[in-house]
């Protein structure tokens, strides 16, 4: 990878990864996905017309996309559910990641550890690793109602699970279990955004990162996450 830029937000379904991403966004070397559905700016709200995503989601878009697919301005979604092999996926991401440098950006995802450091071969790494009582809580009130596939919006999360509770609390234990199970030195933890909203761990954050830290930008994500 160019540099490492790639900042790899490794959560849990229902975990907030997107608004630690639209956080670390708010740093002046970290690229935003400024498509207009994702707002102009990280502190600008999420306002496709996908209802029951929550307003701090942001698609892996830029200024100028068009239409709904892949395109230039777009970074494709990698992982288990890709139709590509893990070496074209890792060839792809390699090309963003030269694209964005000098800048960084973010790449929410909810895949196993394993797999993403296939594609990805990146030492930068957050994992959010939540308690599962409230994880699961919130994943009930977002995740539970999202489509599982883009391209079929009539099957959600929870018809997945087939609606059953047990089922899901399984799927979220085990993904807690292997973040848990495979931390090293570059990983940064997280156990809950709202730590990161406080100033002074926030900060460091970015200086485990090298972002450039903006006060102003960082305090207008905050207010609308708070």
């Amino acid at each position: 990878m160019d540099a490492n830029n790639c900042i790899i937000i490794n959560a849990p379904m229902g975990a907030k990864a997107h608004q630690l991403g639209r956080l670390i966004s708010s740093c002046n070397n970290v690229k935003w996905y400024d498509y207009h559905g994702n707002g102009s700016n990280p502190w600008d709200l999420y306002n496709e017309k996908d209802a029951n995503f929550t307003k701090f989601h942001f698609n892996r878009r830029f200024n100028g996309a068009i239409g709904k697919g892949i395109c230039e301005k777009t970074i494709l979604s990698v992982g288990s559910k890709s139709k590509l092999d893990l070496y074209t996926q890792k060839i792809e991401i390699n090309k963003w990641c030269k694209k964005m440098s000098p800048n960084k950006f973010v790449y929410p995802l909810h895949e196993p550890v394993e797999l993403t450091r296939k594609i990805f071969d990146s030492q930068s790494e957050i994992f959010i690793i939540p308690d599962l009582e409230d994880v699961f809580q919130r994943f009930m009130k977002t995740s539970y109602y999202y489509f599982a596939d883009a391209n079929n919006k009539n099957i959600t999360m929870g018809d997945m699970f087939n609606h059953d509770k047990e089922k899901i609390k399984a799927y979220l234990r085990n993904k807690i279990e292997d973040l848990s199970d495979n931390l090293n030195q570059n990983v940064f933890v997280v156990k809950d955004v709202a730590e990161v909203l406080d100033q002074s761990r926030f900060e460091l954050l970015c200086k485990h990162f090298n972002l450039d830290f903006n006060l102003d930008s960082f305090s207008a994500v905050k207010n609308v996450i708070n």
